[in-house]
């Protein structure tokens, strides 16, 4: 497909999603997106942190109202946007609300409860290569580099500073479902995150040198 800058945004009559993940070589790691859907005026929003020894960070929600920019999440006790600076070459990723924290990952896809822990943070995204078309489905990814600070109540602020990246954006009709996955696949591989999807579903991540790959979990690990 033909990229163009104005494919940034939505896409009529379609379902949009944008990802943005990053990671450090000692596995410092962190990763967000949001779904909008123009027919119901609805967003959805996850983002995930990861830090080695640390209760691992996680939000996630798929029910709020639309403003008019597209970027911006607000929901309760939630505040996130993504915002295009510069179309393929700069976007600002930022959030301020509170998320679950859970000693195993796992636990999210279980019960989807931790301990509330109020969280902020403010990245930029750099591309540092073109964007190519995804493989499967309708859309596109770019690599690139992640700057800011994360911070957590009662944890130490973390700079990020020219971390490996990554984003994609992808978009579906409206009433069809997203063809194809995101993430290479592993099945013999740690769960280092999961993040909540609707209706009760969930994706259950491993970080790799090369980034986020998609894992499987035995259908005892959860409770569907």
């Amino acid at each position: 497909m033909d990229i163009e800058p104005a494919d940034e945004g939505s896409h009529e009559g379609c379902i949009d999603e944008w990802w943005f993940g990053w990671w450090r070589p000692d596995g410092v790691a962190g990763l967000c997106g949001h779904r909008a859907d123009e027919r119901s005026r609805t967003l959805g929003y996850w983002w995930v942190w990861r830090v080695p020894g640390e209760p691992l960070l996680h939000i996630s929600d798929w029910n709020v109202r639309m403003r008019s920019s597209l970027g911006l999440v607000k929901g309760e006790l939630l505040w996130a946007e993504h915002l295009c600076e510069s179309p393929h070459r700069q976007w600002t990723v930022s959030n301020e609300s509170r998320a679950a924290a859970v000693d195993d990952p796992i636990e999210i896809a279980r019960t989807g409860f931790g301990v509330p822990t109020p969280v902020a943070s403010d990245l930029e995204w750099y591309a540092t290569a073109g964007a190519a078309s995804l493989d499967s489905g309708t859309g596109y990814q770019q690599v690139g580099v992640m700057h800011g600070v994360v911070e957590v109540l009662g944890r130490p602020t973390i700079e990020i500073e020219e971390v490996s990246a990554w984003r994609c954006h992808r978009w579906w009709p409206i009433g069809s479902e997203p063809s194809g996955g995101l993430f290479p696949r592993q099945s013999a591989q740690q769960v280092d995150a999961v993040i909540a999807g609707p209706e009760h579903s969930f994706m259950a991540l491993g970080l790799t040198a090369e980034g986020w790959v998609e894992v499987s979990l035995p259908s005892t690990d959860h409770g569907a």
